[in-house]
């Protein structure tokens, strides 16, 4: 059970009180509520009144012994806790409620005792006894704690302070050092979240690094494709293109054979009728088939110099079309060969970037790597 927290008034000394005092006096604060105890129960059988008053007198005592031990303890406390755990200040705040318990008892013992004195009676005696009995506990139950403070904390003993010294100051290099350590912490965090981007900066390389040699495989497969296409192309449109100039060049020539086959023959059978109709007017008149068979003859002549005109006409036209057909193809054929060596050049500046990237890649590797390092 925890004693409610009490104080005494702060009354001005006329001198200082110095330090480490404290642990000679309390030694009387123990023994005088002992030995007025074993007074008291002397005193039970033997009732004399001389040892009652000596009693009184050492209860007085007492009370200036627990005043004075409270406030050299108030001195030694405030010396000690500069240095105390929050284990060692609440046992020293609870040591010092229950010394002020104990002075304030000690004038309600004096109180009782000067009644007990005046009634002079047994059971009077008795009850003075147990109270007694009950404070020298107290009494004894603070020592016990003042030991504790002493032997477990250290109360005001010096080399325990100049250990504590030396613990503050480990600690405060301690606390310097776990700072360094979170910096190095932090900046350790930091070079791992460098090293994970550059992992995913050289996986990415490797990644391009692979892609560009899948790209370059796959244009040097593409180029030659469109190489071969467009020479396959070039070949197919030569091909058709001679086969339809020779169709042509076939169909003009027999074209103008038979155009002049059917102007020989339209000739010929002119001059037949002619010939015939000259020989059947020839008795009628030799001047008017002489006349016809010249008109005959002319008329057969013009007629055959318009055919062989008109065949030479489709003929120069057949091979002026069959040259037109020959030069757009030779075009064409120049064009389809001049992208192929465009393509070809392409390919090749393709892989002197790919080459180029490959060497930079290769290059920012070895940087990365002896970075690293």
């Amino acid at each position: 059970m925890r004693l409610p927290d009490m104080t005494i008034p702060h009354i001005p000394l006329p001198i200082e009180i110095a330090a480490h005092i404290h642990p000679s006096v309390v030694h009387f604060a123990i023994v005088i509520p002992v030995i007025i105890l074993l007074l008291e129960v002397y005193n039970v059988a033997a009732k004399r009144p001389s040892i009652s008053l000596f009693s009184f007198f050492l209860l007085l005592v007492l009370v200036f012994v627990l005043a004075s031990s409270y406030l050299t303890g108030e001195v030694d406390g405030k010396n000690a806790i500069k240095f105390f755990s929050d284990d060692a200040t609440r046992d020293l705040k609870e040591h010092t409620q229950i010394g002020i318990f104990l002075l304030y008892s000690s004038l309600v013992l004096l109180v009782f005792k000067i009644f007990f004195m005046s009634i002079r009676k047994t059971w009077g005696r008795i009850l003075f006894i147990l109270m007694l009995s009950v404070f020298v506990l107290g009494i004894l139950y603070q020592a016990k704690q003042g030991g504790t403070l002493v032997y477990k904390y250290g109360a005001n003993v010096e080399t325990v302070r100049t250990l504590r010294n030396s613990s503050s100051e480990i600690t405060a290099d301690n606390k310097k050092m776990l700072e360094d350590l979170k910096v190095l912490q932090k900046e350790n965090t930091q070079l791992k979240q460098k090293n994970q981007a550059l992992s995913k900066s050289i996986n990415g390389l490797a990644t391009l690094k692979e892609e560009a040699k899948e790209a370059k495989s796959i244009a040097k497969k593409d180029a030659n494709i469109t190489v071969v296409n467009a020479q396959k192309e070039a070949n197919k449109l030569l091909n058709e293109s001679h086969i339809k100039a020779k169709t042509l060049l076939d169909n003009s020539k027999e074209e103008a054979a038979k155009i002049s086959n059917e102007s020989n023959a339209k000739a010929k059978t002119l001059l037949d009728n002619s010939k015939e109709e000259a020989t059947k007017i020839s008795n009628e008149s030799n001047a008017k088939a002489k006349t016809l068979l010249d008109n005959s003859k002319e008329e057969a002549a013009k007629i055959l110099n318009e055919s062989n005109a008109k065949a030479n006409a489709l003929l120069d036209n057949s091979k002026k079309e069959a040259a037109k057909i020959l030069a757009n193809a030779n075009n064409t054929a120049q064009i389809v060969m001049k992208n192929a060596r465009e393509s070809a050049s392409a390919l090749a500046r393709a892989k002197k970037l790919i080459d180029s990237a490959t060497t930079q890649i290769v290059s920012t590797d070895k940087n990365e790597s002896n970075r690293n390092q």
